[in-house]
Parts: structure tokens; C-alpha cells; sequence
């Protein structure tokens, strides 16, 4: 039993020096010499890194754990580190392998480490990006945070070709908004263009002085600029469809109210309007088919489905477009049949304008088609529309 408990201790002690106290890179000075800002690609490296203790603790905790260095530049490449002992020897390793160990029992001394020197050189590799930095270096300690030299790598073909490509897409934008100009309101979206344009100039004079980082930090930005405004085009082409299909949709309303207000004049004139009356259910039905796909119009909006809400907006303006001719065709038909005393008291009666939210009414026509009672009807009618498209349309501002 005693022999297990010695064995125990002995082993513990054998053990302790590799969990001693880790060490962080706030407890080495690091000096890195030959580092340029930038290296292009296959260009050679030859960098000279010292690293020192910064107290006589800290050189002893150093000692006696086991190095690995790296170097991750490319062939031909060279590594050559030299162990500075205090008040000792100078220990020597060279290789030509991307990995050099150094064991323990190399780096064993009471005294502590003075000095760790490496000499690292090789070929910086190919990159996919404009920009890259690269570890060509790392050097760990047992028990330790690794040190790491980074290398700027810079691919300028890449960056040019990201820079030509970004104006390429921005001109693709710029014809977008130019047509979407035609439809509806873009100030904002073109100041926005004109920004990124800008951006994309200085990004060209960044490249051409060489600062080749400067060019890939502010790219990233521009792309991201980019992609929010090529959205937010969608987003507003998406919100034109769903407007001008509101306001189709509240002219329909407002002209079958006129052909059902003829049709109850006439009705008391004793004209058979049986045919108009079931053509007007019909385009009724056909309104609400229109009112339902318009309905799943806004969800596709309010999910971000902007594409979706595009490819099926034209559609619905052409069925809006279509039902509208064939309503107003039935108000000039039924026009036509009105007895000539009807039009004559119509015309002399004077109904007073309400103001409703984008309802442009002909109030002669109302007068024309039916007197005081037959106007006022019209007159409640519109009221309830116009309340109802102006309280749909605070609602719809409100999910935006």
C-alpha cells in the first residue's frame, strides 16, 4: 500500500510542471520585425519574431514545457528557433517541415528562459477573397494561449472583380428605378443609388493608391448597402400593385352603386332591368373574387414575399381593369334608358360635395341619373365607402 501511495506522489510530481500556471500574450513582450502591410499572393515572407518573459516568473514557468511551432506559409519554406536559457546555453533547431516539437526535456532549465527567436520565412498562398489575413505563423506552449503572427494577403484581380460586378449590379438597379419611376414615387430610392455610386468611386480610388484594405473593409459595406436597397425596391414595386389595386377596387365599388342606383330608377319607371339586374351580381361575385386575391396579396406583402406579390400584381390590375369597363358599359346602357323628364329634374338638382378620401365622384352624373331621393342615396352610399376604404386604409398603414 505504501508503495501505491508513493508511486501516487511521484507521479503527481512528474505530472505537475505540464499544468503549471498558463501563460496568456500579456505575459510575453512580442517583437515581430520584416511584417509589411500587405503581401500579394506567391509573394516571399521573411519575418523575425523575438519573444520574451516579462518578469524572471514568468521565464521560469516557460521552462520546461514542450514548444510546437508552425509555419503555414507555403514552399519553399524555413523555420530555424533559438532557446535563450539565463545564464546558460543557447539551444538550436532548424527544419523545412511546416511543424517543429521541441520536447520538454529541451526547454528544462531552473533558471528559466531569456529569450525564445524565430526566424520564419516561406510563400504567402493563393486566397479566393479580395482580401485575407492569414496566420502565417503560431507558436504553442504547453499550457498556454498560442501566439500568432497574421499576415495581410491581398488577391487584386478578386477586388477589381468585386468592384466591377458591384457596378454592374448597381446599373441593373439603376434601370429598376428608372421604371418603377413611371409608377409611383423613388426620391428616396435614388438618393440612395446615387449614394452607392459614390461609395463605388472611392472604393476605385482606394484601389488604385493601393489600399487594398481599405477597398475590402468598405466593399463589404457597399454589397450590404447594396442588397438593402435592391429589398427595399421590391418592397416599394410590391406596395405600388397592392395601392393601385385598393384604388381600382374602390372605383368599382363606387360605379356599381351607380349602376344599382339606375337600376332602382328605372325599376320604378317600370323598365324591365332584370337583365342588368343579375349582370351586376355577377360582376358583384367577380368584385369579390378580386377582393380575395387582393386579400392574399397583402399577406404575401406583410410576409416579405415582395417577389411573389410583383409577379401576381399585374394580373389583378388587368381583372380590376376589365370589370371596371364592364360596370361603367352597364351605367352607360342604363343612361341610356332614363326618360327624358328624369333627366331633366336630375340635372337641375343640386347636391352638396363630401369630402372622402380619394373618391373622385361626378356629382352632375349622380344628379343626372336620379333626382334629390335617388342622389341621397348615392350620397349615403359613398359615405360608407369612403369610411371604409379610409378606416382599411389606416389599418393597412399601421402593418407597414
Amino acid at each position: 500500500m505504501r508503495i501505491l501511495i508513493v508511486s501516487f506522489f511521484v507521479l503527481i510530481l512528474l505530472i505537475t510542471p505540464a499544468f503549471g500556471k498558463y501563460l496568456t500574450s500579456n505575459d510575453f513582450s512580442i517583437n515581430v520585425k520584416g511584417l509589411k502591410d500587405y503581401y500579394t499572393q506567391n509573394d516571399e515572407v521573411s519575418l523575425s519574431i523575438t519573444i520574451l518573459p516579462k518578469n524572471e516568473d514568468i521565464a521560469k514557468d516557460m521552462a520546461n514545457r514542450p514548444y510546437t511551432f508552425y509555419n503555414n506559409l507555403n514552399a519553399p519554406r524555413k523555420l530555424t528557433v533559438k532557446i535563450h536559457f539565463r545564464e546558460g546555453a543557447v539551444y538550436s533547431r532548424s527544419t523545412t517541415d511546416k511543424i517543429l516539437i521541441i520536447d520538454r526535456e529541451c526547454t528544462n532549465w531552473d533558471k528559466g528562459i531569456d529569450s525564445v527567436e524565430i526566424n520564419v520565412s516561406g510563400v504567402a498562398p493563393s486566397i479566393e477573397s479580395g482580401v485575407e489575413d492569414f496566420t502565417a505563423f503560431e507558436f504553442e506552449i504547453e499550457n498556454a494561449e498560442p501566439i500568432k503572427v497574421n499576415i495581410t494577403i491581398v488577391n487584386p484581380s478578386k477586388i477589381e472583380s468585386e468592384i466591377s460586378n458591384l457596378k454592374s449590379i448597381v446599373s441593373e438597379i439603376e434601370n429598376e428605378i428608372n421604371e418603377l419611376a413611371k409608377k409611383t414615387e423613388i426620391s428616396d430610392l435614388m438618393d440612395r443609388l446615387d449614394k452607392i455610386k459614390q461609395d463605388i468611386n472611392n472604393l476605385e480610388v482606394f484601389y488604385r493608391n493601393k489600399h487594398y484594405e481599405e477597398v475590402c473593409k468598405n466593399i463589404e459595406t457597399v454589397k450590404e448597402e447594396t442588397n438593402t436597397l435592391k429589398l427595399d425596391i421590391k418592397k416599394v414595386h410590391a406596395r405600388y400593385y397592392i395601392d393601385t389595386a385598393e384604388d381600382l377596387l374602390d372605383r368599382i365599388d363606387i360605379n356599381i352603386t351607380k349602376a344599382e342606383s339606375l337600376v332602382n330608377i328605372l325599376k320604378a319607371e317600370g323598365k324591365d332591368v332584370l337583365n342588368y339586374t343579375l349582370a351586376l351580381t355577377d360582376l358583384k361575385a367577380e368584385e369579390n373574387r378580386i377582393r380575395d386575391k387582393l386579400r392574399d396579396l397583402k399577406n404575401l406583402y406583410d410576409d416579405g414575399n415582395y417577389d411573389d406579390v410583383i409577379d401576381r400584381g399585374d394580373n389583378i390590375l388587368d381583372d380590376e381593369k376589365t370589370l371596371l369597363e364592364k360596370v361603367t358599359s352597364i351605367i352607360n346602357d342604363l343612361r341610356g334608358l332614363l326618360n327624358p323628364t328624369t333627366t331633366t329634374t336630375a340635372q337641375t338638382t343640386q347636391t352638396t360635395v363630401l369630402s372622402l378620401p380619394k373618391i373622385n365622384m361626378d356629382w352632375k352624373i349622380v344628379g343626372f341619373y336620379g333626382g334629390i331621393t335617388v342622389g341621397a342615396i348615392v350620397v349615403v352610399a359613398l359615405a360608407v365607402i369612403g369610411i371604409r376604404r379610409y378606416l382599411k386604409r389606416r389599418r393597412w398603414d399601421e402593418l407597414k
